[in-house]
């Protein structure tokens, strides 16, 4: 224990990293308080991506509550079947971009438009319904991998 945390955190977040230093920060605080004093960026950076990430779940727990009236005990049992559904989704859909075929990727766009919708992540269904309306047109000049970037880097808080 005696190495001390880097003060930068890899690029693009991914949860487990976080928890992974969460864990290591618990673990120093209890074995060797000063090295803290000297990595406050790390704990900065670390708290705010834990907040945004739990922010996320917390907005998606909030909405099937209320849209589809599940009791908590539910939601906890559910949440990993849905963030397993999205991530399945986002590979369709980064697959289907890859492939360059914009039906398929307007297919695609209209299955993940509807999970979005369903988990009240309207900000990324709009997206979504963006992707399905030019790839269903057949819009090769649509920046696709652009619009899939920015569902991945939203998501990124719930679903790494």
């Amino acid at each position: 224990m005696d190495d001390v945390p880097s003060a930068y955190l890899i690029k693009p977040f991914s949860r487990t990293n976080l928890l992974e230093q969460l864990h290591y920060l618990r673990l120093i605080k209890d074995r060797k308080p000063s090295l803290l004093a000297n990595n406050k960026r790390l704990i900065t950076i670390v708290t705010l991506m834990v907040l945004r990430m739990q922010q996320k779940i917390d907005h998606i727990k909030t909405h099937l509550a209320k849209q589809f009236h599940l009791p908590a005990e539910q939601i906890e049992k559910l949440m990993p079947s849905f963030i397993a559904t999205l991530q399945t989704h986002m590979q369709n859909l980064e697959k289907a971009v890859a492939a360059d075929n914009p039906q398929t990727i307007g297919e695609v766009g209209h299955t993940i438009k509807g999970a979005f919708l369903n988990l009240g992540l309207n900000d990324c269904a709009a997206t979504a319904l963006h992707i399905e309306q030019r790839g269903k047109a057949g819009d090769r000049s649509a920046n696709y991998k652009q619009l899939f970037e920015k569902l991945h880097d939203t998501l990124l808080p719930i679903t790494e």
